[in-house]
Order: C-alpha cells, then structure tokens, then sequence
C-alpha cells in the first residue's frame, strides 16, 4: 500500500498522540526499530514508499488507539482522516 503527502502526515499525528499524549511505553520517547522504521518511511516525500503487511497492521494500531482515546472508541472521523480511516480498513 502507498500513502499520499497527507495521509502520511495524518498517520504520523496519530503516531504522536499516542507516543506523546497517552504515555506510550513510559514517557513517549521510546520508538521501537519497527515503528523507527516505518516513521522514516512516512518521512520520505516519495509517494511510491511501500508499506507492507506487518507495517500496515502497526499503523492500524495507531489509528484504532488514536480513536479510542480521542473518541471514545466512536468512530466519528471528518475529511482525510476519515478517508484515511476507510483505505486502511478496507485493507483489513
């Protein structure tokens, strides 16, 4: 799967709400090599990065947890969030 500029930087949000906001494995700063990894790839500003399988469920976990703790596990999403939301679940 691939990601646009934006969708890219949505999931990076997401990834730093959950690091920083809700404590993410004691203080937020600890970044394990797999989501290391991926947070490079959201970086690059080529559009053909791939993500693959095992990245996709990662992200996946960001995006449910963001929503949880946001929402109250509602999924009440607006624009390219909820566009975002959509691509990845279809890709379950």
């Amino acid at each position: 799967m691939k990601f646009t500029k934006n969708e890219k930087q949505t999931i990076m949000e997401w990834f730093r709400y959950i690091s920083e906001d809700s404590f993410h494995y004691g203080d937020g700063t600890v970044i394990f090599p797999s989501e290391g990894i991926i947070l490079k790839k959201l970086s690059s500003d080529d559009e053909s990065v791939e993500f693959s399988e095992y990245d996709l469920d990662l992200i996946k976990d960001w995006m449910h947890q963001n929503i949880s703790k946001k929402y109250g596990d509602s999924t009440y999403l607006l624009g390219s969030e909820l566009s975002l939301y959509q691509k990845l679940k279809d890709e379950i």
